[in-house]
């Protein structure tokens, strides 16, 4: 089976604007802004203006939280995407509840405990970033550098 595209103009946008390219803008957007993300139980949340707001959602990393803000939006993001974000793109620095900001040693520790499966969801979800896949909600969409998409 062939790529699948949704939507009108899909194929052409994907062409234009490959994934490897909008994770790249997101890195230096994050990276120059200095964002830090919170660790809350067994999530990250993430407040990001509007411009990272939107490479976000074109990235398909984490899930937009709705609040009253009109000029910042929040994330949420699972915590094989934010370690993925801080250790492999090295673009979040994480804090605790005290602001504290942790190590990757400690981030590592902290999500194993959390989440008795991270080892492997974040083996599996970082292996499938690298090639330019990426989790959607309804399954798994692969976006590849040559902006081939299909859906299973």
């Amino acid at each position: 089976m062939g790529p699948r595209w949704k939507g009108k103009g899909s194929k052409a946008k994907a062409a234009s604007e490959p994934i490897s390219g909008i994770v790249s803008s997101l890195q230096s957007s994050l990276i120059t802004t200095n964002c830090k993300g919170l660790l809350s139980g067994c999530s990250v949340l993430l407040e990001a203006n509007l411009e990272q707001s939107e490479i976000l959602n074109s990235a398909c990393f984490g899930r937009a939280i709705t609040t009253s803000q009109k000029h910042n939006q929040w994330y949420e993001f699972g915590l094989e995407e934010a370690f993925y974000l801080c250790y492999t793109l090295k673009c979040l620095d994480i804090v605790d509840h005290d602001g504290i900001m942790k190590s990757d040693i400690e981030l590592w520790h902290n999500m194993c405990s959390k989440v008795e499966t991270f080892l492997e969801l974040y083996k599996a979800y970082s292996h499938l970033r690298n090639k330019n896949w990426v989790s959607i909600r309804c399954g798994l969409c692969c976006i590849s550098s040559s902006s081939s998409i299909s859906s299973f």
